[in-house]
């Protein structure tokens, strides 16, 4: 969706940069400047892709350190761009599925008014854009025995997956 003095992007690392937004530590709404960690994993998903691989990466990591944000603005970029893509986020709880929510939601809404696409409306955890694109960007907590199942999705993200129920 370009009003035709969009910049052209090699790859998502400049346009995720210049168009998402975040509440960083400091509780201020700021741009995703991505910090070191978050370059090291932009970094691996990009030579996968260049290999022609599926992107697999599983981290152990500490907290606060970026990666859970950054792997939503991976997902959030891709079906922003992408007609009819679905990406998921399953985190281990309710509190930690709102928050992944509220960061796909933000990400949303405060793009500049001409960049944002028409949503559909909902009861779930899913930002789902309007027809034609209609890709979606879904939200699940983890526990069930068979999350997403029926679901195609081209992009998943298992939040701190450690902590999952059996």
């Amino acid at each position: 969706m370009s009003n035709g003095t969009e910049p052209k992007y090699t790859d998502n690392l400049s346009w995720i940069a210049e168009n998402l937004k975040i509440i960083d530590n400091k509780g201020e709404m700021v741009y995703l400047e991505p910090n070191i960690g978050q370059m090291m994993l932009h970094n691996s998903i990009c030579e996968q892709r260049k290999r022609g691989l599926p992107v697999r990466i599983a981290l152990l990591k500490p907290r606060q350190v970026g990666w859970s944000t950054w792997s939503e603005a991976e997902g959030f970029y891709e079906v922003y761009h992408k007609p009819n893509w679905s990406a998921m986020a399953v985190s281990m709880d309710s509190e930690s599925t709102d928050a992944v929510f509220r960061r796909a939601r933000i990400f949303n809404d405060e793009l500049l008014s001409f960049k944002r696409r028409p949503t559909d409306n909902t009861n779930r955890k899913e930002l789902i854009y309007s027809a034609p694109h209609r890709s979606r960007f879904i939200t699940l907590t983890a526990g069930k025995v068979c999350v997403g199942r029926g679901e195609s999705i081209q992009f998943l993200h298992c939040s701190e997956s450690a902590f999952w129920q059996n």
